[in-house]
């Protein structure tokens, strides 16, 4: 759970310290962020703020979301996601699958994961394979490769 909230459907008429006192019921806030037109100065409806805790943030959820404030409250903190090669291929309309790679069928798929410099073949769905920084991932489609490509990572 982030520390960080995203509190939507403000009244206008917000500010800054009602929000933190509000938000000081749930847990330790450490700050609060609320957006202003930058020609008017007028709140935008929608702030951040940041608990001390996950367990305060968690709380103030669970408290505090849909609250009467001059309209119902809404508040999240980031949605967790782990990107997946299956994520990828389905943003660019493709299939992946064992047997369907990107529309691609009828020939043997193989996939090897390369990490630090080992190379892993991947027998699971390909679909299911995390996305990593520094890593490198092979999909092999028909003609088996007689060596797999390996590059060295530099830098951070």
């Amino acid at each position: 759970m982030a520390k960080k909230l995203y509190v939507g459907n403000l009244p206008y008429e917000t500010n800054d310290q009602d929000l933190h006192a509000l938000f000081s019921n749930a847990g330790q806030v450490e700050s609060v962020n609320l957006m202003r037109d930058q020609a008017t100065g007028r709140a935008r409806g929608f702030a951040f703020v940041e608990m001390a805790t996950d367990e305060a943030a968690q709380a103030a959820i669970q408290q505090l979301n849909n609250h009467d404030m001059g309209g119902r409250m809404h508040i999240e903190g980031p949605a967790p996601f782990t990107a997946t090669l299956g994520n990828w291929f389905h943003i660019w309309g493709q299939p992946l699958s064992r047997d369907n790679v990107g529309g691609i069928t009828g020939m043997p798929v193989v996939v090897y994961v390369t990490e630090n410099g080992v190379v892993t073949r991947w027998d699971d769905d390909p679909a299911l394979i995390e996305l990593k920084s520094h890593q490198l991932i092979t999909i092999q489609i028909g003609t088996q490769l007689t060596e797999l490509p390996n590059f060295a990572w530099t830098g951070t």
